[in-house]
């Protein structure tokens, strides 16, 4: 680790520089972690110095306790290689979330009954149920920030780990028999509110703002978030092969569109998205990319068609389409029409700055889908059309977008009467 100076309009602050084994990176703390963490910016290289001192500690006790709760894949060859067969039946199934499930099971459901309980009979977990959904309340800890507990969510996604991993092995005829973990409630979890939906007034503002600053293409790229209710990665993904002009190609989709009158100018259809977050192309240039979330292939029968609605949009997807068909001719990526994406150099982190540049609480760009499902849900009330645009595949998310326009409707009414007055009673 290192510490190295960073240089802004408004001064400069150190910084700290790691090197990240698992993606052969080296990753340099965030300001806003570095104020988290000591509650201010470090300014002073000299104590910079000392405080590198504190986190180079940090970073080997991180690294010592994930190795200690990797001790049973040693300790336990013959378990080790029934994790092995479970991965491998388990990427097939679930191609974009094996890797989430792996580590839940790897670093929390076997250190807790192969390391802490000893308990090396998968028949006999099911007596340690409940110690181990308290030792996730109580003393489970974050992999890569030791002394941090695990979210909510998290302590759901280690059960399901663990209830998924045993069905793995009674279907293999590896155990006779097991008992499902229940999991913690789902009314306790963080669910989203009328508070995270993201007006147009308010995207407006940011784009105009960044717009502003000379990045157009991450302003583009909110409104296509907010206006078609993409999640994040699948907007990165967007490519030179995924825009088409006219009436959409589906039918029923196209029928329902005319149903309600909802104008468009034309419209994606997406079958995949990076498999990469942060850096999308390899060091090919290519664009290694997996199925949709929800999706087990990457086919015309995973497809989605999403309507482009906002013609300032389709307007500016038009520009950047013609720039990539250019790049295209010059081959520069290839001849393959999905290396040429749209939004590669679009910033989260731009747009999070300028919510902070304008003093406009932040919403995180999955708001930007949690808003365009309030609205199509609540404007139209067709769950299917909804559901075909989003791509959601439970009726149950769906009725949380009812209850949150509902919501928004009645606190939109209290707003204009300012004071309470009495309901006019019908002869």
């Amino acid at each position: 680790m290192k510490i190295e100076k960073v240089s802004t309009r408004n001064g400069s602050y150190y910084s700290f520089v790691y090197y990240d084994a698992k993606s052969k990176k080296p990753i340099r703390l965030t300001k806003a972690y570095i104020r988290g963490r000591f509650g201010k910016d470090i300014i002073e290289e000299a104590e910079a110095r000392k405080l590198l001192q504190t986190l180079e500690k940090e970073v080997v006790s991180r690294t010592n306790e994930k190795r200690l709760r990797l001790a049973w894949h040693t300790e336990q060859g013959s378990f080790s290689e029934l994790v092995v067969l479970y991965e491998i039946a388990h990427k097939k199934s679930a191609p974009n979330s094996y890797q989430n499930t792996m580590h839940y099971l790897r670093y929390y459901v076997c250190h807790f009954f192969l390391q802490i309980e000893e308990c090396p009979n998968p028949e006999e977990w099911v007596f340690h149920y409940d110690a181990f959904k308290t030792w996730l309340e109580e003393k489970a800890t974050i992999t890569r920030t030791p002394g941090k507990p695990l979210a909510y969510n998290s302590k759901n996604h280690c059960i399901h780990a663990l209830n998924t991993f045993l069905r793995f092995l009674h279907r293999k005829q590896i155990i006779e028999r097991f008992t499902t973990c229940p999991q913690f409630p789902t009314y306790q979890m963080k669910e989203k509110s009328v508070d995270d939906l993201i007006s147009q007034e308010e995207m407006e503002t940011i784009c105009a703002h960044l717009h502003k600053i000379g990045d157009s293409r991450s302003a583009t790229f909110l409104r296509l978030l907010y206006f078609t209710g993409m999640r994040y990665n699948e907007a990165k993904g967007v490519s030179l092969g995924d825009i088409y002009e006219g009436t959409l190609d589906d039918p029923a989709f196209s029928s329902r569109m005319s149903e309600h009158q909802i104008p468009y100018y034309g419209y994606l259809v997406i079958d995949s998205q990076p498999v990469r977050k942060s850096s999308p192309r390899n060091r090919k240039g290519h664009v290694p990319r997996k199925p949709l979330k929800g999706r087990k292939k990457i086919d015309e029968k995973s497809a989605r068609t999403i309507p482009i609605i906002d013609e300032t949009l389709w307007k500016e997807l038009a520009l950047l389409y013609n720039k990539s068909l250019r790049d295209l001719k010059k081959g520069i990526w290839g001849n393959q029409p999905s290396n040429y994406l749209l939004f590669e150099d679009a910033q989260r982190k731009t747009i999070k700055k300028a919510y902070q540049t304008l003093c406009i609480p932040y919403h995180s760009p999955h708001c930007c889908r949690h808003s365009r499902a309030t609205l199509l849900i609540g404007e139209t009330g067709d769950a299917i059309l909804t559901r075909m645009w989003l791509g959601h595949t439970s009726q149950k998310v769906l009725d949380k977008y009812v209850h949150i326009y509902q919501a928004c409707v009645r606190k939109a009414k209290k707003g204009v009467q300012m004071h309470w007055k009495e309901i006019e009673i019908p002869c």
